[in-house]
């Protein structure tokens, strides 16, 4: 079975110690790209957080897609559009704001 998607972290998965992506590591996955295999960064950073990295790894060419916002919102690199997006609706920030009031002032 060929592989046609590779799913990927940033922060400790596609970088390295030094925060950056190793150049073997760009290699391999722009070589990927070159064979039609495409490449989603999935992580808890912005879309904008994301995009150094996605540029590095040439990820507009080859119809990247960027996961952000803990799976919020996902990005089309290609066609600079979002594809889906799902924020929180003021109330449902609220009611979480409320609820983390009981935790103020306390340790484990």
């Amino acid at each position: 079975m060929a592989i046609k998607l590779i799913f990927m972290d940033i922060d400790g998965t596609l970088t390295n110690s030094g925060k950056g992506i190793s150049a073997k590591t760009k290699e391999v996955l722009k070589m990927y790209q070159k064979e039609g295999v495409r490449l989603v960064l999935a992580s808890g950073r912005t879309t904008m957080g994301q995009l150094r990295f996605a540029r590095e790894l040439e990820m507009e060419k080859y119809g990247g897609l960027l996961i952000s916002f803990n799976g919020a919102q996902v990005y089309d690199l290609e066609h600079h559009r979002v594809l889906y997006n799902q924020a929180m609706s003021e109330e449902e920030a609220i009611a979480v704001l409320e609820h983390m009031k009981n935790f103020v002032g306390t340790r484990p």
